[in-house]
């Protein structure tokens, strides 16, 4: 996510911050707070779950919300595209 922020123009990264709760009652914490960083993890995830909570938290410097937003939606769905698909909405 931090190399796309970077090549789509934003200039600085104040926190990405990620927290994932499945509904185990397990969670795991993601923290990002610039390009160059190999995000922080805390917590985890063993066993199977059937449904997560994702709560992010971004504050950038130099770039647009919506386009922010359009991201994230992006790089998910390029991650979680084998989970995605198999979901009935």
């Amino acid at each position: 996510m931090s190399r796309a922020l970077k090549e789509e123009g934003c200039q600085l990264i104040g926190h990405i911050k990620v927290l994932i709760r499945s509904d185990a009652g397990e969670h795991l914490f993601i923290s990002l707070t610039s390009f160059d960083q190999i995000p922080a993890s805390k917590g985890k995830m063993e066993n199977e779950v059937s449904g997560i909570m994702l709560t992010i938290n971004a504050i950038v410097y130099g770039f647009n919300e919506a386009r922010l937003n359009f991201l994230v939606g992006q790089k998910m769905e390029e991650r979680f595209k084998c989970y995605v698909d198999q979901l009935s909405c």
